[in-house]
């Protein structure tokens, strides 16, 4: 169908159940996934051996959590290149970067679970993952009420934040799985009755000549309803599913508008794990959606009957059963007293058969096959026996990461793809919120969305070296300010270059002077601050005397006593010997054997 023709039922149910076909697969191999992580997945054939026990590791589970956790940062760092190397494209660069930030970490929180940790535990647990959004609630500014003050509609409009985003499970979305910019997708999603009023009655109030069914849910406003919400670069519509009673059976079309944000908000990635097979007819995603668990399933299927049989084994002796000669009824009650009657032979304990060292042996090696089939646990911060210093350490976590490089990359696209999208929203809106603080305007967007998003795994003893060397190159030297925030990980340089300079002032004489002057003034000494500067004026009028007359003026400066040193900065050129010999000095710890943040004289910071 053409872009530009308006979808409608039939269409939406076909290309909801051809994507429910492309991802069948997937979507059965995610379920079997599930059963190793939520512990729900059969140890034995149930119709074969219904009463054997079942003892269900969390080896699975565990080992998606490690990964998560200790492989995977979730919290991004946005990167906008300036239009030019204009001081004034810099700031503005920065301003949009802080900007994202702050949204990104409200839209976060904002959902029960942070989404980009949700999305990095979907690509490792299922080899796929989704980012959806970004989505807006509200993007008109809140209006001001009648009668309420300037102070209470400020407090209100500073909690206006209209965006959005999730990251659902990946069988709720699905889009097409070659595309990496998808051109259109659907969502099942089961809506209340009530909810589905609200969504349609709002798009009516908004504009009366919208094509709206609005649902009535009559006497059920809690009834689940099935709804497939269809999304391209150009419309946005939403129906019942067909496995809905509605009209015997058919879906019902609620709405169709256009999609004026002009992208379907979603991305998506792969994990990287998988390999399309030689054979592939087919479009079938399920051999690229490879989670870490696909290839040790079957080996977490053996470990589980192996500890189901150990534990059974220790039960039966634990808890075995005793034989007698005599009569069992007899036998019975003399064992329910606290003195049992017969001979010592008369009672014995059934023994259970011994069981060989290799029963015990055999689990070695299925933790060294699940070991080498997802990845080391030394990954996780266990260290690695003969490895005795941070740099082989450091150097055997750098190899092991490698595995999980892709998915860092496919976080990052996607946050990327959700950042420039923040962008587009914010640039259409009359007026752009202010994030925790945070300001941008139009002009600052300036309709260019390119943004670059980075997760970085810092080690902290990793960055202390990094942060290191940078200072020493610097203070020889052979790097430049920018460069050491780089590797210092300073994410707005505009405002630290205005801050050293800020600084810089407040080091002169004369500035250092006048604040001291407002200080007393404000604590209540303005008559002395008065007679201080009408003697600093004759004593100024004095010197110019003296120097007209060829000599030099006697007496106390003033400004005696205030702070008078020179700044000392490497940026400031009056000091450069200094600086340079400031810079030239050792790093030391605070601490001995104890990593320290290093002392920077003064004269050196950058």
């Amino acid at each position: 169908m053409p872009e530009d023709k308006r979808p409608t039922e039939q269409y939406i149910e076909a290309t909801a159940k051809h994507l429910e076909d492309v991802w069948a697969k997937s979507v059965l191999k995610w379920k079997k996934t599930d059963g190793f992580i939520h512990g729900t997945f059969p140890v034995w054939d149930e119709t074969k051996h219904p009463d054997r026990p079942a003892v269900r590791p969390a080896t699975g589970r565990s080992r998606i959590d490690a990964a998560v956790d200790t492989q995977l940062p979730y919290e991004p760092q946005f990167h906008r290149d300036p239009i030019n190397e204009s001081a004034t494209q810099t700031e503005a660069a920065d301003r949009v970067e802080n900007w994202l930030s702050a949204v990104w970490e409200q839209a976060s929180l904002l959902e029960a679970v942070l989404p980009a940790k949700q999305a990095a535990r979907h690509l490792v647990s299922y080899g796929y993952a989704i980012l959806e959004g970004p989505y807006v609630r509200r993007s008109e500014k809140p209006m001001r009420e009648e009668d309420e003050s300037d102070e209470d509609y400020e407090v209100r409009l500073s909690d206006w934040f209209p965006f959005r985003m999730r990251a659902p499970h990946p069988s709720r979305i699905l889009l097409p799985p070659m595309e990496k910019r998808p051109s259109h997708g659907i969502k099942r999603v089961k809506h209340y009755a009530k909810d589905l009023h609200d969504l349609t009655y709002s798009r009516l109030a908004r504009n009366k000549k919208a094509l709206v069914d609005v649902y009535d849910y009559g006497l059920e406003p809690w009834k689940l309803v099935d709804t497939i919400e269809y999304f391209s670069k150009k419309w946005h519509a939403l129906m019942t599913s067909s496995q809905s009673i509605e009209r015997g059976g058919a879906g019902r079309l609620l709405f169709v508008e256009r999609n004026t944000d002009g992208f379907v908000p979603s991305a998506h990635g792969f994990s990287g794990w998988g390999q399309e097979p030689t054979d592939m007819t087919e479009i079938d995603p399920s051999y690229a959606a490879q989670g870490i668990l696909d290839p040790v399933l079957d080996t977490l299927l053996r470990e589980a009957q192996r500890k189901s049989g150990l534990h059974n084994a220790l039960i039966q002796m634990a808890f075995a059963k005793m034989g007698s000669t005599k009569n069992s009824t007899e036998a019975a009650l003399a064992l329910q007293g606290d003195i049992v009657e017969g001979e010592e032979g008369d009672y014995w304990w059934l023994k259970y058969p011994d069981m060989p060292n290799w029963m015990f042996t055999a689990g070695e090696e299925i933790a060294r096959e699940i070991e080498e089939g997802t990845f080391s646990l030394m990954q996780s911060g266990f260290r690695q026996e003969g490895v005795n210093t941070v740099g082989q350490q450091a150097i055997l976590m750098n190899k092991s990461n490698l595995k999980f490089q892709v998915i860092t990359k496919q976080m990052e696209d996607m946050a990327s793809v959700i950042a420039g999208n923040f962008l587009r929203q914010a640039y259409r809106m009359e007026t752009i919120p202010i994030v925790r603080g945070n300001k941008i305007s139009h002009e600052d967007i300036g309709n260019r969305y390119h943004i670059r998003a980075t997760f970085e795994l810092v080690d902290p003893v990793l960055a202390l070296q990094e942060r290191e060397m940078a200072m020493r190159e610097f203070q020889a030297g052979l790097n430049s300010r920018e460069g050491y925030w780089e590797a210092a990980r300073v994410k707005d340089t505009s405002t630290r270059k205005r801050q050293l300079l800020e600084d810089i002032v407040h080091q002169m004489p004369e500035v250092a002077a006048e604040e001291v002057f407002a200080t007393m003034e404000k604590v209540g000494f303005a008559d002395l601050v008065e007679r201080l500067k009408a003697q600093a004026l004759a004593q100024k009028a004095a010197e110019q005397a003296a120097q007209a007359n060829g000599g030099a003026p006697a007496g106390p400066s003033v400004t005696e006593g205030l702070p008078s040193e020179e700044p000392a900065s490497p940026m400031e050129p009056g000091r450069p010997a200094t600086a340079l010999r400031e810079m030239r000095k050792p790093l030391t710890s605070a601490v001995p054997g104890q990593p320290q943040q290093p002392r920077v004289p003064s004269s050196a910071r950058p």
